[in-house]
């Protein structure tokens, strides 16, 4: 099955933008090794978080003009399919690959504002929290780098650059503002949010 979404929205950071989004899915049937595939990126049908395994809910690609920037991946408990069930405090896991280079500074950068964004956010009672997170990330990211966030209720948030562990940031309500950068009712994009939460399949 392969879907096509594009929507306009305003110019945000470069990790964040949005300006054409296209979704493409493909499953492959062997159930042993089954991965959905969002363009030429493919992501296992489910991860490990911590004892749990959690199905993908969704994938889609960002593209800003005539780039690609990265495709992304949503894993979380089966049926859930709303922001407000999936920014509860249940286990979650998000996957970027990129396809072009960003600096730490333009992704800390790009998802300060867009939490800043977020009516239901109270930036300063999470301040440490970012500045906390801004430090896991590496100097940069190229082309096929991959990050993935986990959350864990009761231990926080879990950062992963190429499957190697960079560290932890404890907190429900971070959790929920991080996640609801791509997740929430004020996310980047509706039809964006909607496709990691499997609504445009």
């Amino acid at each position: 099955m392969i879907m096509s979404l594009s929507r306009r929205v305003p110019l945000l950071p470069p990790l964040f933008v949005a300006a054409t989004i296209f979704f493409s899915l493909t499953v492959f049937a062997d159930e042993s090794h089954k991965q959905v595939c969002v363009g030429k990126d493919c992501f296992s049908s489910a991860a490990m978080v911590g004892k749990e395994r959690l199905p993908l809910l969704g994938a889609t690609q960002f593209r800003y003009l005539f780039f690609h920037v990265y495709s992304i991946a949503l894993y979380g408990p089966k049926g859930v399919n709303t922001s407000a069930g999936i920014l509860s405090d249940i286990p979650k896991k998000l996957v970027l690959r990129y396809h072009h280079r960003f600096t730490r500074d333009q992704i800390v950068k790009g998802g300060d504002e867009m939490m800043r964004r977020n009516p239901e956010v109270n930036f300063a009672s999470i301040a440490d929290a970012v500045s906390q997170m801004a430090t896991l990330y590496m100097e940069s990211v190229h082309e096929e780098d991959e990050y993935a966030v986990v959350y864990q209720p009761g231990q926080g948030i879990s950062l992963y650059f190429n499957g190697e562990f960079r560290g932890s940031v404890p907190g429900a309500e971070f959790a929920r503002a991080y996640f609801g950068i791509w997740l929430s009712n004020a996310s980047i994009d509706d039809e964006m949010r909607d496709a990691l939460l499997g609504r445009n399949s």
